[in-house]
C-alpha cells in the first residue's frame, strides 16, 4: 500500500434569515423564519428532482447547459493527512488527489469549473450561539440525530487563538468544543486563501446535506463511522454514480493508508463531488436562498 501522492504545485423567494445584526444571538422569530426556510427547501428540492427529470420539457438554452460534456467539477474533504480531492468528469472518469495545504486545492490543475468543500466558508466575526444561519437551517433539515454533525462554525476572531483556552474565551458567547478546535488550522488556511472571486467556483458544503439531497430528501440513519453508515452511503453512491465510481472507488481503498485517507473521507468527498456537478448544472440548492455576507464580502451559505 503506498503513501498518499502529493501533487507537484502546491435572493430566492423566501425569507431572509439574518437582519444586519447578525453576530447576535438569534432571535425567536429568526428561529421561526428558518424553521419557514427549512420547509421551503424540502418542497424546492422535490420540484427541482422533478424539473430535472423531465429535461426533455425544458428549453434548449437549459437542456445544453445541463449536457455539458467534460465539465471537470472536485469535491474536497479535509482528512488527518491534508485534503482529499476527488475529481469527476461528469460522466465515468475519476480519479484522486492528496494536497497537504488548501492552497493547493485551489491552483489544481487543470481547475475544475466547480469545486465543493467540506469546510466552512464566510465567518462571523464573533461567535454565535447556534452559529451560522445556514447551520442552523441545515440542523432542521436533518432533524435528530443528524443535526449533530453540524457544528456551528467558530468566530474569526477565535482562528487566532494559540490555545483551546483562548479560542473559547474568543469566540463567547458561542462555545466551542474540542472537535471544532481540532478543525482551526484548516479554517485557517481556507479564509486566509478564500475571497468573493474564489467564491464563485469554490462553494461550501456538507456531506450530511448533500446525502439527504442525493437521498430523496431523507436524512442518513446511521453514523457515518460505523460500518452501516459506510454500506448506506456507499450504496446512495451506487445509485446515484453507478459502477464507473464503485469500480474507482474499490481501487482508491487500496491506494491510500486508513491513518492518512479514511473511509468515510472518500466517501464525503465523492458524495461532494456529485453536488459540485449538481451546481454546475443549475441543479443544486443553496441555504439560506438570500444568503448573508460576512466582513470579507464572502457570503455564508451552504450548497447540496
Amino acid at each position: 500500500m503506498r503513501s498518499p501522492k502529493r501533487a507537484s504545485h502546491c435572493a430566492g423567494p423566501f425569507y431572509n434569515l439574518l437582519t444586519s445584526q447578525h453576530h447576535q444571538t438569534p432571535t425567536s422569530s429568526q428561529r421561526f423564519f428558518e424553521k419557514r426556510q427549512a420547509l421551503g427547501y424540502k418542497a424546492l428540492l422535490k420540484i427541482m428532482e422533478t424539473r430535472w427529470s423531465k429535461s426533455s420539457l425544458l428549453p434548449h438554452e437549459v437542456r445544453k447547459k445541463r449536457i455539458r460534456s467534460m465539465a471537470l467539477v472536485a469535491g474536497v474533504d479535509g482528512c488527518k493527512g491534508g485534503w482529499f480531492v476527488v475529481l469527476w468528469d461528469g460522466h465515468s472518469i475519476w480519479r484522486e488527489e492528496f494536497y497537504p495545504t488548501f492552497e493547493c486545492v485551489v491552483k489544481v490543475q487543470p481547475s475544475p469549473q466547480i469545486t465543493a468543500v467540506d469546510i466552512p466558508i464566510g465567518l462571523l466575526e464573533n461567535g454565535c450561539r447556534g452559529g451560522r444561519a445556514c447551520e442552523r437551517v441545515a440542523r432542521s433539515l436533518l432533524g435528530w440525530p443528524r443535526r449533530n454533525s453540524v457544528f456551528s462554525a467558530p468566530g474569526r476572531k477565535a482562528l487566532s487563538a494559540s490555545s483551546f483556552r483562548d479560542a473559547r474565551i474568543l469566540n463567547e458567547p458561542a462555545g466551542l468544543t474540542k472537535q471544532s478546535y481540532a478543525l482551526f488550522p484548516k479554517l485557517r488556511q481556507v479564509d486566509q486563501v478564500i475571497t468573493p472571486n474564489l467564491q464563485e467556483r469554490i462553494k461550501e458544503t456538507h456531506p450530511e446535506l448533500c446525502f439527504y439531497a442525493a437521498n430523496n430528501g431523507s436524512p442518513l440513519k446511521n453514523s457515518k463511522r460505523s460500518r452501516f453508515g459506510q454500506i448506506e452511503k456507499r450504496q446512495i453512491l451506487q445509485r446515484k454514480l453507478g459502477r464507473a465510481w464503485d469500480v474507482w472507488y474499490t481501487e482508491t481503498l487500496q491506494r491510500y493508508k486508513r491513518n492518512q485517507v479514511g473511509i468515510d473521507d472518500i466517501l464525503d468527498a465523492s458524495i461532494v463531488a456529485w453536488t459540485a456537478h449538481r451546481i454546475l448544472q443549475g441543479e443544486a440548492v443553496r441555504i439560506p436562498l438570500g444568503p448573508p455576507t460576512d466582513k470579507k464580502g464572502l457570503a455564508m451559505e451552504i450548497w447540496s
